[in-house]
């Protein structure tokens, strides 16, 4: 009797232990295991009346418990990062039967180097071990990224063939129990179980490259189409013979902005200064054709035919879609910003005058600023400064044009220094220069870039005058309302025609 006791209560606990669910438990880093629940993974992989497989953050395991899984996340840089930023990636992106790997999203790096008015390409960046890689939250004030260069063509972080990016990795290591501690079916059917989950999750789990959105600004010096220049674009229909080489710049931008320096206007009564321009309307076209988007009218020009001309050019500009700012019918028409959304970024451009008495005696704070009673130009100041930092509010990348400094000069006039410093410290992320006819330094000032002056671009008649041929065309990236790319073209005037230097 005692032995038939002894055999059911054995019976009694092999049925018991066979009918006991075995818990298996998946080990996961607790950062990763905040980044599955993330995709809404669930606690437990797979679960019937005999076997149990749940996550677990954490790294030990309870007495009760047997691990058959750990998963882990690592960095996962390209190649090609890895060889140009000297570090070696130990892991690799491979499957196997115990490790199975997928990515879960990937992040662009930027090649980055220290601020110069004439930055190297990537490969002599490269070459001279002057360069970093930083992700784009990550870029040191007064850096600029590096495009990457193949074949003769610029790549930037937006493009699909962009070779820089980090992948964010999950590994799972599936850990093969030894033959003697293999549970039979159990063991191999929660094996299976972990492998399904696994094919589910590297689908559940994995994120596209979503590729950054640049919003790309390029400015252009002093524009005066007199002098032959409107003539030659209406008779040959289009700007190619005057903007030659730059065209590809100039049209390669989500806004371009340049500088009219004269009125559009059919009227003969000029003011009385040493020089006055004057334009055709039919000539607007073909700037737009150019790449033109913005005008800026707040020179010393736009008042050459007295108030009535500077309200015709608003008229042609309305009439051919042309943009500006800083000019208006009224003072509070003026100061209405020109606003584009340009790749989910708001970009917010607004212009002034700052030039000084002209030798004929013309004045353009008492002539041309605009009032509420007369049509005309914003003036620097302080009610300036205040209407960039009540913008600064808005969560815009401010661009504001300045027309200032002296005439063929080539540093820029402490007067300058202060103002332009001014608006950046209120919230201008770029100050675009111009007035002096000659180019100025380029710099950045506390994360802004600041370009004194931009000297000509499209000017006939300046070729006795020293330094007013060179130009050149400064084209900004920008991502997440951040300066992040900065290029410069440099350009020449000949004559009528300006073309890029080689």
């Amino acid at each position: 009797m005692k032995n038939l006791k002894s055999f059911l209560f054995i019976v009694l606990m092999i049925f018991f232990v066979g009918c006991k669910q075995t818990k298996y438990v998946v080990r996961i880093q607790p950062s990763f295991f905040n980044e599955l629940t993330k995709f809404g993974v669930e606690k437990t992989i797979f679960q019937n009346e005999k076997i149990l497989i749940e996550l677990s953050p954490g790294i030990s395991l309870q007495k009760d418990e047997l691990r058959i899984g750990f998963l882990s996340s690592f960095i996962h840089q390209s190649d090609l990062l890895n060889e140009f930023s000297n570090q070696k990636n130990t892991q690799t992106l491979q499957n196997s039967d115990d490790c199975k790997t997928w990515i879960i999203n990937q992040t662009a790096i930027f090649p980055c180097v220290n601020f110069q008015e004439n930055p190297p390409t990537f490969l002599q960046a490269i070459n001279e071990r002057k360069i970093s890689f930083y992700k784009i939250d990550k870029i040191p004030q007064n850096m600029i990224a590096l495009s990457f260069e193949k074949d003769g063509k610029k790549i930037y972080a937006d493009d699909e063939n962009y070779p820089f990016f980090e992948n964010k990795i999950g590994k799972l290591n599936i850990l093969k129990l030894k033959q003697k501690k293999i549970r039979q079916k159990k063991d191999l059917l929660a094996y299976q179980e972990l492998e399904n989950w696994y094919k589910k999750i590297s689908e559940q789990c994995k994120e596209d490259y979503i590729s950054p959105e640049i919003a790309f600004v390029a400015a252009a010096g002093d524009i005066m189409i007199a002098r032959g220049v409107e003539d030659t674009m209406i008779w040959q229909k289009k700007p190619d013979s005057i903007f030659t080489t730059t065209l590809p710049i100039l049209k390669n931008n989500d806004i371009t902005i340049g500088n009219l320096e004269g009125v559009v206007t059919n009227r003969w009564d000029n003011a009385t200064k040493t020089y006055t321009f004057k334009f055709k309307k039919k000539a607007l076209p073909y700037l737009k054709a150019a790449g033109f988007d913005y005008f800026m009218l707040t020179n010393n020009h736009s008042y050459d035919y007295g108030e009535d001309g500077f309200k015709d050019t608003l008229k042609a500009f309305t009439e051919y879609d042309i943009k500006t700012s800083g000019a208006g019918l009224t003072k509070k028409d003026a100061e209405k910003w020109f606003y584009s959304t340009v790749k989910s970024q708001k970009i917010a451009i607004q212009s002034c005058g700052a030039y000084p008495v002209e030798r004929s005696g013309f004045n353009g704070k008492t002539t041309a600023t605009a009032t509420d009673k007369r049509a005309g130009i914003l003036w620097e100041g302080d009610d300036f400064v205040n209407l960039v930092k009540q913008e600064s509010k808005n969560d815009s990348f401010i661009i504001v044009n300045v027309h200032g400094g002296q005439e063929y000069v080539t540093k820029p006039s402490a007067e300058q220094k202060k103002f332009y410093k001014k608006l950046c410290d209120s919230g201008a992320k770029v100050v675009f220069g111009s007035h002096p006819h000659v180019l100025q330094p380029v710099e950045m000032y506390n994360g802004s870039l600041i370009v004194w002056s931009l000297g000509n671009f499209v000017f006939n008649g300046m070729q006795e005058m020293p330094g007013a041929q060179e130009s050149m065309i400064i084209r900004v990236g920008i991502i997440n309302n951040k300066l992040v790319y900065y290029e410069k073209y440099d350009a020449e005037l000949d004559g009528m025609i300006v073309k890029l230097k080689n």
